[in-house]
């Protein structure tokens, strides 16, 4: 029971780290597409 919560978890924080990881990589790209599109 606990081994399954356990890999539960862990599948959950994987998910989320990789969803940040997206997360922040959009938000970089929006906020550098934004800074060049001001600069003209």
């Amino acid at each position: 029971m606990s081994g399954s919560i356990g890999a539960l978890s862990m599948e959950l924080i994987s998910l989320l780290t990789f969803s940040e990881v997206t997360i922040l990589r959009v938000w970089k790209h929006v906020m550098s597409f934004n800074v060049s599109h001001a600069a003209r």
